[in-house]
């Protein structure tokens, strides 16, 4: 199904903005995109996206425009893509791989990454992809190099890969998931309290721990 698209030009902010949907696999959500195109307002085969914590909601959060507006003037396209059943009640049975897919497979016609080519009308070639992620949305980009070979760096902050009981590291370690070692970096609190440490010490790993599982190295 085509997706809403919109360019606009505000001659007051320093960049141009766009936004549009995807419709995830099996059709049943259409979660938002919001992004920028490059500063210099040239064509662009490099592609820089962020995805939120859960709960967070991309009409409500400010921050990662400033991501956003750092990498659009390194002549990146830069987006920010929601996801669906993003709450941290629906994460428990948060199906990731689906979700993955749903943003980065270049097989799949409605995948995030091919929206936001359309969107920006030519100006936007994800042929290298930086993806970074915060919590739920770093374990997305944990994984999204198993889905698309254009993925070259992964950025996550606190992606750890358990919550206490909730157990994902087996998805996540690194010798599930094809970006290379020396191109996904975690930065998180050594004593995080949810992912690793604190209420969940009995049943968790650390955070230390955690992150040397899901990035493969040995700080």
């Amino acid at each position: 199904m085509a997706q809403l698209k919109k360019i606009t030009f505000d001659s007051t902010y320093s960049f141009t903005k766009f936004s549009t949907k995807y419709t995830t696999i099996g059709d049943e959500y259409t979660p938002k995109i919001k992004g920028l195109l490059p500063k210099n307002q040239e064509q662009s085969d490099k592609c820089y996206i962020y995805m939120m914590g859960s709960g967070q909601n991309i009409d409500i959060e400010a921050y990662y425009e400033y991501f956003l507006e750092d990498m659009a003037s390194n002549n990146f396209c830069a987006a920010a893509v929601e996801y669906p059943e993003s709450s941290f009640i629906e994460y428990v049975q948060a199906d990731v791989v689906w979700k993955t897919e749903s943003i980065f497979n270049p097989d799949f016609p409605t995948s995030a990454i091919h929206q936001i080519e359309k969107a920006s009308e030519g100006a936007c070639q994800c042929d290298h992809i930086v993806v970074h992620g915060f919590s739920q949305g770093g374990h997305i980009a944990t994984l999204a190099a198993n889905y698309n070979p254009n993925v070259d760096g992964v950025l996550l902050f606190s992606g750890q890969c358990q919550i206490g009981p909730i157990d994902r590291c087996n998805l996540l370690q690194k010798t599930q998931t094809l970006i290379p070692e020396d191109k996904i970096r975690n930065i998180f609190a050594q004593d995080d309290g949810i992912l690793g440490c604190g209420i969940g010490d009995i049943i968790a790993r650390s955070a230390l721990h955690q992150n040397k599982l899901v990035t493969g190295q040995n700080c």
